[in-house]
């Protein structure tokens, strides 16, 4: 365009400060809108935290509760079956289906343990 006649270069850059401020107002734009939304995430990550923490206590709490409730069971089972069968034979029963449930959670836990390590294992292998 310098070539054409009546075209002045001052006149050019007169016109190119318009583009220039609204260059500056879109990356006065971006940080704002950046501002903003490390803002927001800022006050989600309080109150998930918040939450987990609530969660955690209230699945503590019942974990407790949970406990007693199973301690409760077998001193009462101890203290029924105390007269038909006796304190010995009570408590070797109330304790043998404890041991019983106990190797039934533990064998499971195991096969689960061997099915997630094969499915695992045979993942590294195809990739």
């Amino acid at each position: 365009m310098p070539d054409q006649p009546g075209h002045d270069p001052a006149d050019a850059s007169a016109q190119d400060l318009p583009l220039f401020d609204d260059l500056r107002q879109i990356g006065a734009d971006a940080r704002n809108f950046a501002q903003a939304e490390i803002a927001y995430q800022k006050s989600r990550a309080v109150l998930a935290t918040a939450a987990v923490r609530d969660v955690a206590l209230l699945a503590l709490a019942g974990f407790v509760f949970g406990v007693f409730a199973l301690v409760g069971l077998t001193v009462g089972l101890l203290l029924a079956l105390t007269p038909m069968i006796g304190p010995w034979l009570a408590t070797l029963a109330v304790v043998g289906v404890l041991l019983l449930a106990t190797l039934v959670c533990l064998m499971r836990a195991k096969r689960r343990w061997q099915t997630m390590t094969a499915f695992l294992s045979e993942g590294k292998d195809s990739a």
